[in-house]
């Protein structure tokens, strides 16, 4: 409260590169100030100009990362980081197509700007950049098929240092855009075998999900992919275990332990199920 109150007291003072900080520094401790954001919000506006490549990319995750769609501010920004494009870096680039793609806000132009500054910069995107940059695309239904088909082959080289919500948002990515990438799929299957243990339920019920959608059978992943949800099945939300169930009723994958194990905990939670989560389990059970 005496940060907020100092700093918009002295709102005009602050440069661009602290209003960024202040503005990332509540965002990191997810704090919703509003009346903050709207003093942080009107004096970047007022010095936008002044602001660095990566000032402005900072400035949308802020208010992305706090779900603040402040369409001037986001507007004004999409509009100087496209004119400014080429000073981008990859983890500026990443931040900014995520932060728009976070709270929906449609910005094509500024996209297509993203997606081609990308290529010739792929080499230097982490293995959170690509993922991130994929799911964004993913998200506001963006199917950009060059900067998808530079994402695949550096993703494969560098699979190994991909965490596994950042492997499950890149097959969900290419899942949601229908983009069948026999090389990736099989790559990240290979990869996800080995440390499934480590997966969290959501990231292993989106995988899930993600290759049924993309009619991938690969029988070691769906046997490890069911050995790993029955292992959790007690501490999985009832919206991962409803989602898995789903999975393996698409592909017509029938595993009956898993099936028993889903249905036991759906029993178990059915007080606290939505419709959705409800019916797939049922729907699973009649078409296996």
């Amino acid at each position: 409260k005496a940060i907020s109150s100092q700093a918009m007291a002295r709102i005009s003072e602050i440069d661009p590169g602290d209003l960024v900080g202040i503005a990332w520094a509540f965002a990191k401790i997810a704090v919703l100030d509003e009346q903050l954001l709207e003093s942080i919000s009107r004096a970047a506006l007022a010095t936008l100009e002044q602001f660095q490549s990566q000032q402005l990319a900072g400035m949308a995750w802020a208010f992305a990362k706090v779900m603040v769609v402040d369409q001037p501010l986001l507007d004004a920004i999409a509009a100087a980081a496209k004119a400014r494009i080429s000073e981008l870096s990859a983890l500026s680039l990443s931040r900014t197509a995520w932060a728009f793609a976070t709270v929906l806000l449609e910005a094509d132009t500024l996209l297509e700007a993203i997606a081609a500054e990308s290529l010739p910069k792929m080499d230097a995107f982490t293995s959170q950049n690509k993922s991130l940059t994929a799911w964004s695309f993913a998200r506001l239904a963006m199917c950009d098929e060059p900067l998808l088909a530079a994402i695949s082959p550096a993703s494969i080289a560098k699979l190994h240092t991909f965490k596994s919500q950042e492997m499950a948002n890149t097959v969900w990515s290419f899942a949601k855009l229908l983009v069948h990438d026999e090389p990736l799929r099989q790559a990240i299957a290979e990869q996800a075998i080995s440390t499934l243990r480590d997966w969290s339920a959501q990231s292993l019920a989106a995988t899930a999900s993600a290759m049924a959608k993309l009619a991938f059978l690969h029988a070691p992943l769906w046997d490890a992919i069911s050995s790993e949800a029955i292992r959790t099945i007690s501490s999985m939300q009832s919206q991962s275990f409803s989602t898995m169930s789903w999975a393996f009723a698409k592909l017509v994958v029938e595993d009956v332990p898993l099936l028993d194990a889903i249905s036991a905990a759906a029993l178990s939670k059915s007080s606290e199920m939505d419709p959705q989560s409800l019916s797939n389990p049922a729907w699973s059970v009649a078409r296996l």
